[in-house]
């Protein structure tokens, strides 16, 4: 296997060793091993016993327990993660908090954490449910089409996890709007106080065996709440009909059905359709309780219905800050640090690297010529724009509409294309693939890379996003664009799909960078497409 060790001249870093993972997708378990193969942890293997210290410390600010696992570095090193830390497989927002829970900094580990195209859409989704059909409404895909891709995006398996870690909070806080009418939720600048417009008290306290007890209820909640209702085959679907009528009276047609996050039905969605949704998905906020007795399975010993403006408010609290933290882009040195690299487009646009671009003049500007910009200033610009929009959709407690964070991804614009959703990620996730095969096939392309290569200085990009799996060889640990490492730039994917998520036997990921920049791992040139 040809496993190329290069040595930049001109790579310039601040640290004598970075460390870069791919992307985890909520492989808890490969996300530690793949650490401690690269001597920051210690880790035993003990995956359960790591998630129970994250259930019993939700509210510590840091847990010890779980930095006795951290190895010292000296001198300071760099831990880049390049994004989708979330989806795909069962233990996303357990990594999360497990990077949350340690002070990195303290043991000479600097962390880096980059926004990936699965991050974002949990963001997005969390922040508001109700709007999530919206997000590749622009796409040439119809929106059954759509919302079969956001729930085959891995979003259930991000529920699991989030709802693993928070289930007791979210019952609490939700039981208790039920039981009072009014919920005040604390913010950095005052207070959000949300209510219903009628007693909801029997919302709280359901308790029956069967499916005839669960009917009775409803029936009797509906009788007390002002409309009839009907009995359903189907207990999903009876409950359904049931939050369907419970909004009439939540302000009328105008307003969102605080229970339900399926689109508004179109001539394009049917009620079998389930608008859409992978059940699973739209039905994650009606929570059972399955008991046995004698060896029988009591599906109904406890239903919750709950509010989905309250899954948002206890997502924001524990993840809002640490998303706020994370960047699109990492520059150290002459390394550029993405999710899924740098795309063509992303060079002329003016959101991203086009600020280093003349079109009067048809070329990259140096930071010696008259506008001075500079590759450091066009990142930091570019990291600004993305946590504002963050900033902004994280503030936004409305529930009314899209957020904008879709301005990050520019979905709708790159994404949908004819060979599926994932053939070009956006304004700042360009697909690996995608990549290579337009600089290999495209001269005006590859002229403009050679142009900002040598206006910007950069000399490596490291990214991401891409599956490479199948190229034959489960160790293999990075991809190089050749045509762009003869340019100059050694433009690498590091693999995303190390993930039970994807693989039936996960390996461990991640490459080490040393102080000359040589590669230190498994990767080959990429000379001919998989595919």
């Amino acid at each position: 296997m040809d496993q190329p060790t290069v040595t930049l001249p001109e790579h310039r870093s601040a640290y004598h060793r970075t460390i870069v993972i791919g992307d985890i997708h909520g492989d808890l378990d490969i996300m530690l091993q793949s650490l401690s193969e690269k001597k920051l942890l210690h880790y035993d293997g003990d995956v359960a016993g790591v998630i129970q210290v994250l259930k019993e410390g939700l509210t510590e600010d840091h847990l010890e327990d779980l930095e006795t696992m951290v190895i010292r570095q000296e001198p300071r090193c760099q831990l880049v993660f390049l994004g989708d830390l979330v989806d795909r497989y069962h233990h996303g927002y357990h990594a999360v908090q497990f990077l949350k829970k340690v002070r990195w900094h303290r043991f000479g580990i600097d962390l880096i954490v980059l926004l990936g195209n699965h991050d974002l859409h949990n963001l997005q989704f969390f922040v508001n449910p109700y709007a999530a059909y919206q997000l590749y409404s622009e796409s040439e895909h119809a929106l059954e089409e759509v919302m079969d891709f956001i729930g085959r995006m891995g979003l259930p398996q991000s529920l699991d996890s989030f709802f693993d870690l928070h289930r007791d909070e979210i019952e609490t806080v939700q039981r208790d709007f039920y039981r009072t009418g009014r919920l005040e939720w604390p913010l950095p600048y005052g207070s959000l106080v949300l209510s219903y417009q009628r007693d909801l008290s029997l919302l709280a306290d359901y308790r029956g065996e069967t499916l005839e007890d669960l009917w009775t209820y409803l029936k009797r909640a509906a009788e007390a709440f002002g409309f009839s209702w009907q009995p359903h085959i189907n207990w999903m679907e009876g409950i359904n009909a049931f939050t369907d009528r419970l909004a009439l009276y939540e302000g009328g047609q105008t307003a969102w059905n605080w229970w339900d996050i399926a689109p508004r039905l179109s001539e394009e969605l049917t009620e079998n359709a389930f608008g859409g949704y992978d059940p699973k998905l739209r039905y994650f906020n009606i929570w059972r309780r399955d008991v046995e007795r004698g060896g029988k399975p009591l599906p109904f010993v406890d239903v919750l219905l709950v509010d989905w403006r309250v899954i948002s408010l206890v997502w924001r609290k524990h993840y809002g800050s640490f998303f706020r933290r994370m960047k699109v882009l990492h520059l150290d040195g002459n390394n550029l640090y993405a999710h899924g690299g740098i795309s063509p487009q992303t060079m002329v646009d003016s959101q991203g690297f086009g600020a280093l671009y003349s079109l009067s003049r048809g070329l990259f500007l140096k930071e010696a010529d008259e506008r001075r910009f500079g590759l450091k200033r066009t990142v930091q610009r570019c990291n600004r724009l993305a946590r504002q929009v963050m900033d902004n959709a994280l503030n936004d407690l409305s529930f009314t509409g899209m957020c904008g964070t879709e301005i990050i991804d520019a979905i709708g614009q790159w994404r949908g294309g004819r060979r599926g959703f994932t053939e070009f990620g956006g304004f700042l996730w360009a697909d690996f693939e995608f990549l290579r095969t337009s600089v290999r096939g495209n001269q005006a392309i590859a002229q403009l890379y050679r142009e900002f290569i040598d206006a910007s200085g950069l000399r490596r990009v490291v990214c991401g996003h891409t599956r490479f799996q199948d190229h034959g060889d489960p160790e293999l640990r990075y991809l190089r664009i050749r045509e762009l490492y003869d340019m100059g730039l050694d433009y690498i994917c590091v693999d995303n799909s190390c993930s039970r998520g994807y693989r039936m036997e996960p390996v461990r990921n991640g490459i080490e960078i040393n102080a000359d920049g040589e590669i230190l791992g498994p990767g080959k040139d990429r000379v001919q497409s998989p595919w």
